[in-house]
């Protein structure tokens, strides 16, 4: 069936992949299937950085389409990259689906890439919201590289410390936080290891991961452990946007501060709190999308003013920036944010709790 689609792809492909002839009988995807599909993914993958997402939808549809005529374990890793970039390119769907037929092409196999190729369907799994069988597919991987851990140990090592990171971001997300804490024990010790030999390629994951087990800790209402480590997370976060700066690295880094302010306020250490507030407000201030930090931020640090005393000023200037910022939402999203305009504008932001549907408290908490 896809005979002239597999000719048309290998003479596209004779400058992408080295050695690649047009010539080959064009019966069907033979020995080089996945390596033609794995060079398509990632000329898509390129187009797609250079701002051609057309060219890019049209490399994977054309790979999607020419993946589900193929079968056998052979597919399963140029399938497992494929999901990826279609991923990257925005098509959660689709990513899911080929990542679905990458695990089914290992079979019943006992192998790496079986475990890999699960561990990404969780992930993908989980950017497309389907939080519980995330967790559940991510939970086999780990198992699966567990089982794998005495014939390939040191192989799988990295591997199985990765799917124990990914496992515990999602039992955090269904907010399963002790469970996630338990699963987060082995990669947060791989990762301070790799931090202590100064293996900076991990350093925005241990950060990240610290900042995730900040938040749990709060959310089981340990506000001493939570401030303890909010306060490693900010230091590592620090030395991330220090070596480069992306917005996103700064956007955690306001988050883990306000999750650090929040804690010291629970462990009565309102002062302290002050500086780590304020920090959030102006990070979020300079941040193109970040309005709804500075927000969220802005109604802390008025309430924090007030009660501490004598710092009214202040305390209206914070109310102020939570209004503006409020308003310059509502004009983007109004059905979302006039509710919290209102609550704003009638209560000063102070003396009465928003409503919970309007209380966005579970803003600095990782996604």
């Amino acid at each position: 069936m896809f005979t002239n689609t597999w000719e048309r792809l290998r003479q596209r492909l004779a400058a992408v992949v080295p050695g690649q002839s047009p010539g080959r009988p064009a019966s069907g995807p033979g020995a080089d299937g996945p390596e033609l599909v794995r060079a398509l993914a990632d000329r898509a993958d390129r187009l797609h950085r250079e701002g051609k997402p057309d060219l890019a939808a049209e490399s994977l549809t054309e790979a999607v389409a020419l993946s589900r005529d193929v079968g056998g374990a052979k597919w399963g890793d140029a399938l497992t990259h494929l999901a990826d970039v279609l991923a990257q390119a925005g098509r959660a769907d689709e990513a899911v689906t080929v990542a679905r037929a990458a695990v089914a092409a290992f079979g019943d196999q006992r192998s790496t890439g079986r475990a890999e190729a699960l561990r990404r369907l969780g992930r993908h799994l989980l950017s497309g919201g389907s939080s519980d069988e995330a967790v559940a597919t991510i939970q086999e991987a780990v198992e699966l590289y567990a089982a794998l851990a005495g014939p390939l140990a040191m192989r799988n090592a990295k591997a199985q410390s990765t799917a124990q990171y990914d496992l515990a971001v999602a039992l955090g997300i269904v907010e399963r936080y002790e469970e996630a804490l338990a699963a987060a024990t082995e990669p947060l010790l791989v990762l301070r290891l790799q931090d202590r030999l100064h293996v900076s390629r991990g350093r925005r994951r241990y950060a990240d991961l610290l900042f995730r087990i900040a938040y749990w800790q709060g959310e089981l209402d340990r506000p001493a452990e939570a401030v303890a480590t909010a306060r490693e997370a900010v230091a590592q976060l620090r030395r991330v946007v220090a070596a480069d700066p992306l917005d996103d690295d700064l956007d955690d880094l306001a988050r883990v501060l306000l999750v650090l302010a929040r804690q010291l306020r629970r462990v009565d250490h309102d002062a302290e709190a002050v500086p780590p507030l304020r920090e959030a407000v102006a990070i979020w201030r300079r941040l193109p999308d970040g309005d709804d930090g500075l927000a969220e931020s802005s109604v802390d640090l008025s309430r924090l003013y007030q009660d501490l005393g004598g710092h009214e000023d202040e305390a209206l200037a914070a109310h102020q920036d939570a209004v503006d910022a409020t308003r310059r939402l509502v004009a983007g999203d109004p059905e979302r944010y006039e509710a919290k305009l209102a609550w704003l504008h009638a209560e000063g932001g102070r003396r009465a709790e928003a409503p919970d549907e309007l209380d966005r408290r579970g803003l600095p908490g990782p996604g």
